[in-house]
């Protein structure tokens, strides 16, 4: 920057403000000013006139003339801070004819057709009052004080003054300023109030009734008011006492109107409602990064849907579906969405029959891994790949997102969870406007939608007119989100796409990856207790045993392990080995990369070929699942948002079910796993099972004597 030459001027009195920092002049040498504290504290400084000139082109330094000068600091203070809009009209128009006279006297002083004394000011009396209206017109139409008139009607204009007064106001005007034109006339009358104490306290009584919950109205107050007074005069008359004075209307509804609004909100509708309609809007979150701060929260969706669909119960087990309640009932929906605060693009979205921790953690879950199948799915044109570590999840206090095992999984990801204040959901914005607009862009389209409120509603026959099944719910929410939502320019964002936000600042920023399978095992896995045997681990029919297993089955007692067992991965659990979590693989091979699902419909197949089938072989399982793949590619996973709710006592409740003798990796497939899981066990006398290298692809074994079998 090219800095101006020649020096700084700076008066005895002035005020240097450089910076944030005030100073006043202590003196002035030949290199620059030395400048001290304004409140008199520290040491001087010293600074030059190159550095002052350099602060002075940059805009980083300010001057206020005279400021410590006792009377001319004192008036330029009141000048500057001078404020005609804080007079009434009258004092206004005061002003105006004041002015107007100075500045016409001025005018002819410049011109040497007038000296300041009363003699020559009453001589040319005639022509500063001309002078004057035409200043006083112009103050006027500048300052809005009155309307546009039309022809042949009256204007406001000046009135005869004295020399005396005119030359009394010039005077002021040249020593104070604009100040010295204002006297203290607009501070006169009465301020308090006129009324008796007596009164004022009864009416006070009165008033203060406004300020109830059941908000009544400013006329029955006044009314009400009134009736009191009568009521209190007529008490004072029977005991001889003097009467009071009935307040007018209009005093009654000044001191209504005196009630500040935060007051009146507070007392009439609620802390929350008076906290949401005043709590000061600052310049927001800044962030910067993609997924730096996540909000998590439910919404009960406005739509009445029905609990059922045929093609979806045709890829479900009888089990999952009761757990899932599609009884066929018409009924509202949960959903549990994740946004990234960032880019504003939707990371987790989970539909459920209510609340619950299974719900969260699934939506949780979707956040990190890539959703790309449930956007094929529903035929979207867009991509879903939205998902990555996060840094901050913010929820609200519902029980959810409290409970110990929510946390607990974001604990054991890394994941920082921070809980928002009850009542203040404006901390959490940018999920709370997602479901409004979810809900005035996706919902209002649909048929038995049931409106956030009775009014609203009206007799609209929500439940009559649901038509949509929930699959048919979840498809649309999934193409709205990923090929409108994410594809509409977003004020938040500037006019930017959430998903061109999303692309721009993960490509200069990068995204943290998700945790990798273990960790999400852990965190996310159905917690149960299970009994390890020489044939290893078992849930849901399914075998688990590997080495590291069966030599703890030989050294120790205690046989009751803790394991986490993942339903959308069911080829591999963690067990809890002496406080360490240790992967063991599925016996057979087949189920790695299997979900929970995939393998109650399995089960539900082969019981329809064989129903008394218990111990399976490898073909057997290899031949439903292909059976299985072939359905998901005709139907697809449409259902891929809804909660499936697994829990303990929902495993529980399978493996008592009717097919709880399926077996999946018997007594010969433990002894032969794959990788070289297992050891060779002595087994009990019995027939002996089919070779499964002879059987056929999709043959059922022989039946064998059923006391000879274990469950």
């Amino acid at each position: 920057m090219t800095v101006a030459e020649g020096k700084v001027y700076f008066g005895q009195f002035d005020r240097v403000t450089i910076g944030q920092v005030e100073f006043k002049v202590s003196s002035a040498t030949s290199e620059g000013y030395l400048l001290s504290s304004a409140d008199g504290k520290g040491l001087s400084q010293l600074f030059t006139y190159r550095d002052l000139t350099a602060h002075a082109a940059s805009g980083n330094i300010r001057v206020e003339r005279d400021h410590f000068s006792a009377k001319l600091g004192r008036l330029k203070q009141l000048n500057a801070q001078f404020d005609l809009s804080a007079l009434s009209q009258l004092h206004r128009t005061l002003f105006g004819v004041r002015l107007a006279y100075c500045l016409s006297v001025e005018r002819f002083y410049r011109k040497g057709k007038v000296l300041l004394t009363y003699e020559s000011i009453g001589k040319r009396l005639s022509k500063i009052e001309a002078r004057a209206k035409k200043e006083f017109k112009a103050f006027v139409r500048e300052h809005n004080l009155s309307r546009k008139k039309y022809g042949g009607g009256t204007t406001e204009t000046v009135s005869e003054v004295s020399p005396f007064s005119i030359w009394s106001w010039y005077k002021s005007y040249r020593e104070d300023g604009l100040v010295g034109l204002v006297d203290g006339r607009w501070k006169s009358g009465c301020k308090g109030s006129r009324l008796c104490a007596e009164t004022e306290a009864l009416l006070q009584t009165c008033v203060l009734k406004y300020l109830h919950p059941d908000s009544p109205t400013k006329k029955s107050i006044i009314e009400d008011t009134k009736t009191r007074f009568s009521e209190e005069n007529a008490r004072r008359l029977k005991k001889g006492l003097h009467q009071i004075p009935v307040p007018a209307r209009n005093t009654i509804l000044s001191r209504i109107n005196s009630f500040s609004p935060f007051e009146v909100a507070l007392h009439r509708k609620g802390e929350d409602a008076a906290r949401k309609e005043f709590f000061p809007v600052g310049t927001g979150l800044r962030l910067g990064r993609p997924l730096e701060r996540v909000e998590m929260d439910g919404w009960t969706v406005d739509l009445m849907t029905i609990a059922k669909s045929t093609s979806m119960l045709e890829k479900l087990a009888p089990e999952l579906v009761r757990e899932m309640e599609l009884d066929g009932g018409k009924k509202r929906w949960h959903l549990i969405a994740a946004i990234c605060c960032t880019t504003k693009c939707l990371v987790g979205l989970t539909l459920s029959k209510s609340e619950g921790t299974s719900a969260a953690l699934d939506c949780l879950h979707m956040t990190l891994v890539d959703k790309g199948r449930h956007a094929d799915a529903v035929g979207a044109m867009s991509p879903w790949l939205t998902c990555g570590h996060l840094d901050l999840l913010v929820t609200d206090n519902g029980s959810l997102f409290k409970s110990h095992r929510f946390i607990a999984a974001a604990h054991s990801l890394g994941i920082d969870v921070m809980r928002a204040p009850a009542g203040l959901p404006q901390l959490r914005g940018t999920i709370e406007r997602l479901f409004g607009t979810t809900s005035l862009n996706l919902v209002s389209r649909l048929s038995g939608r049931t409106f956030s409120d009775v009014v609203e509603r009206g007799d609209y026959p929500s439940e009559a007119r649901a038509v949509n099944t929930v699959e048919d719910f979840a498809t649309m929410l999934v193409r709205w989100v990923v090929d409108v939502y994410h594809n509409t320019p977003h004020e938040g964002l500037q006019g930017e796409t959430p998903l061109e936000c999303w692309n721009r600042l993960s490509s200069i920023y990068g995204v943290r990856p998700s945790p990798d399978s273990r960790t999400r095992r852990i965190a996310f896995g159905v917690p149960l207790n299970r009994k390890v045997t020489k044939a290893g681990v078992l849930v849901l029919g399914v075998a688990y045993n590997n080495e590291v297993l069966q030599d703890y089955f030989r050294r120790n007692r205690s046989r009751e392990l803790h394991i986490r067992w993942l339903p959308d991965e069911i080829g591999t659990i963690e067990v809890s080995l002496n406080s360490e979590w240790v992967p063991v693989k599925a016996v057979l091979p087949e189920f790695q990369g299997r979900t929970a699902r995939d393998w109650t419909l399995c089960r539900n197949l082969i019981r329809r070929g064989d129903p008394n089938a218990r111990e399976l072989a490898k073909g057997i399982i290899a031949a439903a699942f292909e059976e299985i793949d072939r359905m998901n590619a005709v139907a697809g996973q449409r259902a891929g948002i809804l909660s499936e709710r697994w829990t303990a006592d929902g495993v529980a409740r399978f493996e008592q079910s009717l097919g709880i003798g399926f077996l999946a990796g018997g007594k010969q497939d433990s002894a032969k796993a794959d990788g070289g899981y297992g050891i060779p066990v002595d087994l009990q006398e019995g027939p002996e099972d089919a070779p499964h290298d002879t059987m056929l692809k999709g043959q059922v074994p022989p039946k064998t004597p059923q006391n000879k079998w274990r469950f």
